[in-house]
């Protein structure tokens, strides 16, 4: 009996063991991805932070919506627009309709008398404007070819709560409108608001934030359009981080990938953007053979936004569509001086296909070529252009050391009685 008993307690002992072992693999296995937390933030001044975003824009029209109760307006002429944004609960006639409708009042007071200057916004989603208060343009854009007439202002930080399934959703946005002479009025809506934090992917920490570049609301779409996919900036953490020079050039649409040390993940957004996901993804890939001397290439699409290295005349990619955004050729000089030549969007947005398995050649790179030209501005004057293009015709940009090259010119006439040297700026 004391055998049996014995060897029933190992038994037991393993059974306990494989039960821990099982649920630390279910839980706490590398292959399970965790969902990460991000905080929201929002400011009146958002493109310093996120850069710029395509929001929507609409024509507004005198029309007034059929069911949506109105305020007491001061002008006769108001204009509206629905804004259509896809968060959190609607009723009444915003349920139907899709959206948040809006409207431009004029106050009529002194010089802004021809401006809208007050904005109502179905602010809480019921489809009623009546019980909003008036929003005052925090902006005025005047056209000084016209006697700086006012012809457009901009209403920031608009605060927008809704009902949601856990509780009230926040969402912050930026109104501005304007009309240009002999057009109608376009209003335009763009977020303020994002969300932004701490991530950890493959071992390493990035800052992480998640925009809502099409602005109705809902975060980490893709889409092959740009300005319907939402976007994402990725980017080592450094303590104490703040807005970037750069944050134009860092902000890149989502795709289903993000690549971190030559390792591919799988990303996934909350639709709210409170949370991100990133998950080790084995991704099926193609490459693209750009041409002679390129040293890196920068392309985009549903799949994601890679940066990569050219590595023996190709660049690996996972299979999809994209365009190009930029390639780069970098070489070093007998003193060290560091000396690249970058094109931007060189095939226009035309659409390149990656299969798997498959090599896909793109005609950019080597040779460029100089050229100088010369045209009459008025009597007297002559505008003096110079640059380096590629065989298409399209300007890349040289560099050295990071900067552009000082340039100058020297301009003779026939018998060299005249003979001056000028320096040249650029812009």
């Amino acid at each position: 009996m004391a055998g049996k008993s014995r060897w029933a307690n190992v038994g037991a002992v393993l059974a306990v063991l494989a039960g821990v072992m099982l649920f630390s693999g279910v839980f706490c296995g590398p292959a399970m991805a965790q969902e990460q937390w991000l905080g929201y933030r929002s400011a009146t001044s958002a493109y310093g932070h996120i850069g710029s975003t395509s929001g929507q824009k609409f024509c507004p029209q005198g029309m007034a919506p059929a069911g949506v109760a109105l305020p007491a307006f001061n002008d006769k002429e108001p204009l509206f627009a629905l804004w259509k944004v896809d968060i959190g609960k609607l009723t009444g006639p915003a349920a139907r309709d899709g959206g948040l409708w809006l409207a431009l009042d004029r106050s009529g007071k002194g010089r802004l008398s021809g401006l809208y200057d007050l904005l109502y916004i179905d602010a809480n989603g019921n489809g009623s404007l009546a019980d909003e208060k008036p929003i005052r343009a925090s902006h005025v854009f005047f056209d000084w070819h016209f006697e700086g007439s006012p012809v457009g202002g901009s209403f920031n930080m608009v605060r927008i709560v809704l009902a949601g399934d856990d509780g009230p959703i926040t969402y912050h946005a930026g109104v501005d409108y304007q009309r240009k002479a002999g057009k109608p009025y376009e209003l335009r809506v763009e977020c303020t608001g994002w969300y932004e934090g701490q991530v950890v992917i493959g071992g390493r920490k990035f800052t992480c934030s998640v925009i809502d570049n099409n602005a109705n609301g809902r975060f980490g779409e893709r889409s092959a359009k740009p300005d319907q996919c939402d976007r994402l900036i990725l980017r080592p953490y450094s303590p104490g981080m703040g807005p970037q020079e750069q944050v134009d050039v860092a902000s890149a649409p989502i795709g289903r990938y993000v690549l971190v040390e030559g390792k591919y993940y799988s990303m996934e957004t909350a639709p709210d953007g409170a949370t991100v996901k990133f998950t080790a993804a084995k991704v099926p890939t193609g490459t693209i053979r750009p041409g002679e001397g390129v040293t890196s290439l920068k392309v985009a699409g549903p799949a994601g936004t890679f940066e990569i290295d050219v590595r023996d005349g190709v660049v690996e990619v996972p299979e999809d569509e994209y365009v190009v955004l930029s390639y780069s050729i970098t070489r070093k000089d007998a003193k060290g001086n560091t000396w690249c030549v970058r094109e931007a969007n060189p095939f226009k947005d035309k659409p390149l296909a990656v299969r798997a398995g498959s090599e896909t050649k793109i005609e950019v790179g080597e040779p460029f070529a100089w050229f100088v030209s010369a045209s009459s501005a008025e009597q007297g004057l002559y505008r003096i252009s110079q640059g380096l293009r590629t065989l298409r015709g399209d300007d890349v940009r040289l560099t050295c050391n990071g900067d552009r090259l000082p340039v100058k010119v020297r301009i003779t006439n026939a018998d060299k009685t005249y003979d001056r040297t000028f320096s040249m700026e650029y812009g």
